[in-house]
C-alpha cells in the first residue's frame, strides 16, 4: 500500500486576502479550497459596460485600454479613478494609446503608449514574463504570441495565481477568431473553478460567465479553467505590471518553433 506521506503534493494557491468586490458569496461554498484576490485598494472603482452614449450600443475593441485603466488604479488609485481620470478621460486625452479607429485595433496603437507611461512612473510592464518599455518592443511580444507556442495552460495558471498572491495587477489576453484578434480582461482574483475577472463588454466568444446578480451592472466574471485551457493558444498572453524594486517573475520560454 503506498504511503501517503510519500505521495507528490499539488501546488497550493495563495490564500486569499480581503475581498472588497464581495463575490465570494456568489461562488459555491467550498471550505477545503484557497481563493487568491488582488488586494485593491479602499474605494476601488471599475468601469461598467463600455456603449456608446449617442446610440446606447456596446463599444468594442477598448477592452485593453480598461484592463490598463484597472491596473494603473490598483497601481495609483489617487490619480486613476473616476473623478480624476475617468477611463473616457484617459481615451480621449490618449494616455494610454492612440485614439484610432476600431479597424486599427489590431495595432495595439489604442494601447501602445501603457509601456512608455509605466516606465515613467517607476514601474514596467511585462508581457509574458518579458519586460516592454516602448511600443515596439509590446507590439512586437504580441506579434510573437501569435507566432510561436505558448507555454502551457496549467503554467499559465500557477504564474497567474502567484502574480495575484504578489498583488501585481494581471490581465490575461485570450485569442478569439482570426488572426491578431483577442479579448483583453483584467484578473480579479483565482477560485477552485478558474478565473475571476472584470470586464466592460460582454464577449460570448470567451466562455465566461456574470457573478454579479441580475441588475448589478457591473461585469464581474468567472473564466472557468476548463473555458480557459480550451481558448489558450497562440496569441494568448499575460500582462502584468511591478513596481520598480519589487519581486519579478519571468513566464518559462515559449515553446520554439511555428
Amino acid at each position: 500500500m503506498d504511503d501517503p506521506s510519500q505521495q507528490p503534493k499539488q501546488k497550493e494557491l495563495p490564500r486569499a486576502g480581503l475581498d472588497p468586490l464581495g463575490v465570494t458569496y456568489m461562488l459555491p461554498d467550498q471550505e477545503d479550497r484557497v481563493y487568491a484576490f488582488l488586494r485593491l485598494p479602499p474605494g476601488f472603482e471599475m468601469p461598467l459596460r463600455d456603449v456608446d452614449p449617442a446610440t446606447g450600443q456596446p463599444l468594442g475593441n477598448w477592452c485593453g485600454l480598461h484592463a490598463l485603466w484597472l491596473m494603473c488604479q490598483h497601481l495609483w488609485p489617487d490619480k486613476w479613478n473616476f473623478a480624476a481620470r475617468p477611463p473616457a478621460s484617459a481615451k480621449s486625452e490618449e494616455i494610454l494609446g492612440l485614439d484610432v479607429p476600431s479597424a486599427f485595433a489590431w495595432t495595439a496603437l489604442r494601447v501602445g503608449r501603457a509601456p512608455s507611461y509605466f516606465a515613467h512612473h517607476c514601474a514596467k510592464m511585462f508581457v509574458d514574463g518579458v519586460p516592454v518599455g516602448s511600443y515596439g518592443e509590446f507590439f512586437r511580444r504580441l506579434i510573437i504570441g501569435w507566432l510561436r507556442r505558448p507555454i502551457v495552460a496549467s503554467d499559465a495558471e500557477a504564474t497567474i495565481a502567484e502574480l495575484l498572491s504578489d498583488n501585481h495587477p494581471v490581465a490575461v489576453s485570450l485569442p478569439l477568431r482570426g488572426f491578431c484578434r483577442g479579448h483583453v480582461a483584467f484578473v480579479y482574483g483565482v477560485c477552485h473553478e478558474g478565473f475571476i475577472v472584470i470586464d466592460s463588454l460582454e464577449v460570448p466568444d470567451v466562455g465566461y460567465r456574470k457573478l454579479t446578480p441580475d441588475g448589478d451592472p457591473r461585469l464581474i466574471m468567472l473564466l472557468p479553467f476548463e473555458e480557459f485551457r480550451k481558448r489558450w493558444g497562440r496569441g494568448g498572453g499575460i500582462w502584468h505590471v511591478a513596481l520598480d524594486g519589487s519581486r519579478q517573475h519571468w513566464l518559462r520560454p515559449r515553446q520554439e518553433g511555428l
